[in-house]
């Protein structure tokens, strides 16, 4: 079964024109890469993934086939573009694909190094988290939501708890929920009423499956090795979980949030954005479900009050099927 959606187009706010001088800042801390028709500058389920900015050739995002549908192209990034979205900041691991579609060179710029430059030039921090997070905004009701779906009744508490704790989390996930004469619905998907609710989790398997590693190569001076590339590992399949299984996976999601302490600083250096883990500032970021001091809370309810007052002056986006046949 194939889905029908069309690529997205990115407005102004989620694809940004950079400047010259931000361009070359970026370049100037990235790892250039040539790249190849078929080749993945990032893979579903990868932890750690850098922001790929595209110098030239094109690269699409990708959500890997699902088991009763197949992949979805969400949108394609050309030169002077970057591909990424809001899960690079948090420590979220990635839960869709970017797959190079012409061949050209990227630059991959990681996530210390993209901290880096955003605590050190407000200009430049204000255009990439505006970007990334109005890419997650418009994510939500595209294919990409169905990454990660949770299937439950009306009067469930755990089915609930469940939706409650993915919202905590910022996750992008859709939730299908299921009156008493919609059960029969369930017949041909391995999944009866009594194991409700369940969560699909495609980016993210059950503790203990073991999935190929997909992480791009160490960075080692010189060209990429030119001998013949493998093939792409097929997606994960989909498998059904329980309320407890789907809530440990969520857990992991919100300690990889956290970032780890930095090595310390000279006494004579001002904190960074980023690593003030001495400041008076650490106890309300340890209470932060993301792990923000007040003043990056700040920021970040700012840019997000400003992302849904564009939307709701724009056409809302077609809602997903229910429940996939």
């Amino acid at each position: 079964m194939t889905e029908e959606t069309a690529p997205t187009a990115m407005d102004a706010m989620m694809s940004p024109d950079l400047s010259d001088a931000h361009w070359r800042r970026l370049i100037a801390a990235a790892v250039p890469q040539d790249v190849e028709v078929g080749d993945y500058v990032f893979r579903t389920g990868e932890a750690g993934y850098d922001l790929i900015f595209v110098e030239s050739g094109e690269v699409e995002i990708v959500r890997d086939a699902l088991r009763w549908v197949g992949e979805a192209v969400i949108t394609t990034i050309g030169p002077g573009r970057f591909a990424g979205e809001l899960g690079i900041l948090n420590g979220q691991s990635a839960f869709l694909s970017a797959r190079v579609t012409q061949a050209g060179r990227v630059h991959r710029l990681s996530r210390a190094a993209l901290r880096e430059i955003m605590s050190e030039d407000d200009e430049l921090c204000d255009v990439i988290l505006h970007a990334l997070w109005a890419r997650r905004e418009s994510l939500r009701t595209g294919p990409a939501a169905m990454t990660l779906k949770f299937v439950g009744t009306t009067t469930s508490n755990d089915f609930l708890s469940l939706r409650r704790f993915a919202e905590r989390l910022d996750l992008v996930h859709k939730a299908v929920t299921l009156a008493p004469d919609e059960l029969p619905t369930l017949d041909g998907h391995d999944v009866s009423p009594e194991d409700l609710p369940v969560a699909y989790v495609q980016g993210e398997p059950p503790a203990g499956t073991a999935v190929a590693s997909t992480d791009p190569p160490s960075r080692p001076p010189g060209p990429p090795d030119p001998g013949p590339r493998p093939p792409a590992p097929p997606a994960a399949p989909e498998v059904p979980l329980t309320p407890q299984e789907a809530a440990a996976i969520l857990d992991q999601e919100l300690a990889a949030r956290r970032p780890a302490p930095p090595p310390p600083e000279p006494a004579a250096e001002r904190p960074r954005f980023w690593d003030a883990l001495d400041a008076p500032e650490n106890a309300a970021r340890a209470n932060d479900p993301l792990g923000m001091t007040p003043a990056e809370r700040a920021r970040y309810d700012q840019v997000q009050a400003e992302i849904k007052r564009v939307k709701a002056e724009e056409p809302s986006a077609a809602k997903d099927a229910a429940l996939a046949e």
